[in-house]
Formats: structure tokens, sequence, C-alpha cells
């Protein structure tokens, strides 16, 4: 006999109805990705990853040496260190800005490859676009459109 097991109160991602106990994740995967294909989970772990140390680099690099400024009035540039001012060349501060984008976007865009992720194991398991395509790459069959 299976045991019915309550879910979690009611989100965008999840309707708060009882699961069966079958339909419970049981730690096969160490990321909370139910229904993508192994494949698909592993492009996931891997951008993350990819992403994650693109952030490393920024740090590493020691073009960030603290957030640049332009100071428009003496048109000189510098890093501003917790109130103390580190004078920077124009070429220094250009190599800060692009630095400091390249760590916000790794921020910004590793949380977006989970998104997507999550995203996608929501929409399989609500089975979202299940066609012929979404079969042949792999996705799960046994559930059909508004299912």
């Amino acid at each position: 006999s299976r045991l019915a097991v309550a879910s979690a109160p009611a989100s965008p991602f999840n309707s708060g109805a009882v699961k069966d106990a079958g339909d419970v994740n049981q730690g096969a995967s160490p990321v909370p990705l139910e229904y993508v294909p192994r494949w698909a989970t592993g492009v996931v772990i891997g951008v993350f990853v990819l992403v994650w140390i693109s952030g490393v680099t920024v740090i590493a690099s020691h073009d960030l040496p603290s957030q640049p400024e332009y100071h428009a009035i003496t048109h000189t540039y510098s890093a501003n260190d917790h109130g103390t001012e580190i004078p920077l060349s124009k070429v220094q501060y250009e190599a800060a800005v692009r630095a400091q984008d390249r760590l916000f976007l790794s921020g910004a865009r590793a949380i977006i490859v989970i998104g997507v992720g999550a995203a996608a194991d929501e929409a399989i398991d609500a089975g979202v676009g299940v066609s012929a395509s979404t079969q042949a790459w792999g996705l799960r069959s046994d559930v059909g459109v508004g299912q």
C-alpha cells in the first residue's frame, strides 16, 4: 500500500495537493530536478559551475580593487574602498568596471540557470508542451497536456 504524503503549502510551483508517496523525490539526485532528463540536469549543473568559476576568476584577477568611481568635477578615476580613495588610470578604471560587471552578471546568470532548470522541471511535471518532439528529447511521455 502506498502512503499519501501532504505536500508543502500552495505556491506558484506547487498546487498544494496531496501527492502519492511514489511521487516524492526519494533522494535519487542531489539536485531537486525530478522530471528533467539526466542530461538536462547535467547541463544545469555544468553551466552553474562555469558561471561560478567566472565569478571567482574576477576576484582572483585583482582587476576590481574596490568600487570604481569617476569624479566629473576633477575628471579623475578612483576606487572607493570604504572611504579610502585609490587613484586609478583610465585603463585601470575601465578594467575595474568590466570586472564589476562580470562579477554581478555571474550571480545573475547563476540564478537564471537555476530558475530555468526549476521551471523546466515544473513544466514537464505539469505536462506543458508534451509532444512527440519532447518525447524525442527524453522527457516524460506518461503525462498529457492538461493532466
